[in-house]
């Protein structure tokens, strides 16, 4: 994959038919979100390309190792769940950590949101800049380094950057995605129905 950014429309049917191609999600993946409901809780709409993963994949976890979180709003409109939560640590680690050179200069914490964490602690994050989303930047705050890293627009490029190493190795601080050509997504659901027939969802 190239290093441009991908954008709406053609760029971002083209980087989720490779996310797909790479790993495929299960049959009963996906989930239907109120964006709308979701802007007016956070007060920013949500890059395309990140909706449209929560609609064919949903909210769950790859490889046992990435939860990939989705937003959730209470019944008085203000956002509630992991999303959120991790959203604060994330703000509350911004000025004790390092940052790389390539952060940009004048980020700062509110500007970030939480899209997923690892089992390794990691945080992958948005930074929030402009008033186009699809422009945001991926940070990565890597836990075992105690250190902020800016990736290229696009959380789902990201990914697949990740599975075809087109980032750098230590991106993340664990290596259950890095070099994985066939990596698997499971819903909680998912997760939940494998281990009610007694299964185990990742063996």
């Amino acid at each position: 994959m190239g290093n441009e950014g991908f954008s709406a429309g053609e760029g971002v049917k083209a980087v989720l038919m490779e996310l797909s191609r790479i790993m495929p999600p299960h049959a009963t993946a996906g989930m239907s979100v109120d964006w709308s409901e979701v802007a007016d809780a956070w007060g920013v709409n949500f890059p395309i390309d990140y909706r449209e993963f929560v609609a064919t994949y949903g909210a769950g976890v790859i490889e046992n190792y990435l939860v990939v979180l989705t937003p959730e709003v209470d019944p008085g409109g203000q956002s509630t769940g992991g999303m959120i939560e991790e959203t604060e640590t994330a703000r509350d680690l911004w000025d004790d950590a390092d940052r790389d050179p390539g952060v940009m200069a004048d980020a700062t914490s509110q500007q970030l949101i939480a899209w997923g964490v690892n089992s390794t602690a990691d945080l992958l994050c948005w930074l929030t800049v402009g008033d186009n989303p699809e422009c945001w930047p991926v940070l990565v705050y890597g836990r075992g380094e105690d250190v902020w890293r800016q990736y290229p627009p696009g959380m789902v490029e990201f990914l697949c950057r990740v599975f075809t190493c087109d980032v750098p190795e230590g991106s993340l601080s664990g290596k259950a995605l890095w070099r994985n050509g066939r990596p698997r997504f499971l819903t909680f659901e998912e997760q939940r129905r494998l281990k009610d027939l007694g299964r185990d969802p990742w063996a």
